[in-house]
């Protein structure tokens, strides 16, 4: 929103104008022969020339009956610089008036287009919010255009279809873990046979070494026995043979 002119811009131009009428009726007051009055150059015109005519009325009103002529004179430019002021005035506060008109109707016309477009947008809100859910088109770059309810269908489909895909890998993943499960198995009790095949092997080995070593003791007690019979023996045939030939 522009903003008006400010007290102090008008007031500049006030203290302009009115420097320059004091200096114009200072010039006057100092010389000794002021001269007739003289009407401005330009005169105004239009309403200001009804304002300016008027003040200059108000301010002069009272100067007909005074007999010198030369303070007349005097009255007469202090009666025409209070009019030029006024006047400058009235142009400044028409000005500010016309700036703030401007402003106002520029505040009206961006209102006026803001509300059509709120309005706009409003209806389109609700002509969406009318239309059916199901018969809304959607569309991307990524998949072609349908509606709702058809695109809801497709991803019912490819929902059964993951799913039927899912419970298919699952029994497959079920069988591989039994056979695998069967190989682990297998495997174990293989070993466990191949372990007690060499447990056995080794009791075995050790009956068949202690068998080996008591054959081998009761043989060494056999010999000994042997031995000392046929030490008795030779002994006894002697002691016999030597009894038989003393008699």
């Amino acid at each position: 929103m522009p903003s008006p002119p400010s007290h102090d811009i008008r007031e500049a131009s006030s203290s302009t104008a009115a420097e320059k009428a004091l200096s114009g009726l200072r010039a006057r007051l100092r010389s000794e022969d002021c001269g007739p009055f003289q009407e401005p150059a330009n005169p105004p015109v239009g309403p200001e020339n009804h304002v300016y005519a008027k003040l200059q009325a108000i301010f002069s009103q009272n100067l007909s009956g005074q007999a010198d002529s030369s303070t007349n004179l005097k009255f007469q430019d202090l009666a025409e610089l209070f009019a030029l002021y006024g006047q400058e005035i009235y142009n400044l506060s028409l000005k500010a008036v016309q700036a703030a008109h401007e402003a106002i109707s520029d505040n009206i016309s961006a209102f006026h287009a803001q509300a059509a477009s709120t309005s706009a947008h409003t209806a389109l809100l609700y002509n969406n919010i009318s239309y059916p859910l199901s018969a809304t088109l959607c569309q991307s770059e990524t998949f072609p255009s349908a509606s709702l309810a058809r695109h809801v269908r497709t991803l019912h489909k490819r929902l059964s279809v993951a799913e039927a895909e899912l419970a298919r890998l699952n029994d497959e993943w079920k069988r591989c873990a039994a056979e695998e499960a069967q190989i682990l198995s297998d495997r174990a009790g293989a070993s466990a046979e191949k372990e007690d095949g060499g447990a056995t092997k080794k009791k075995m080995e050790e009956l068949v070494a202690r068998i080996d070593d008591i054959v081998q003791r009761r043989t060494g007690e056999i010999e000994e026995l042997n031995e000392e019979y046929r030490d008795l023996l030779w002994a006894e045939s002697n002691r016999m043979m030597q009894a038989m030939m003393a008699d």
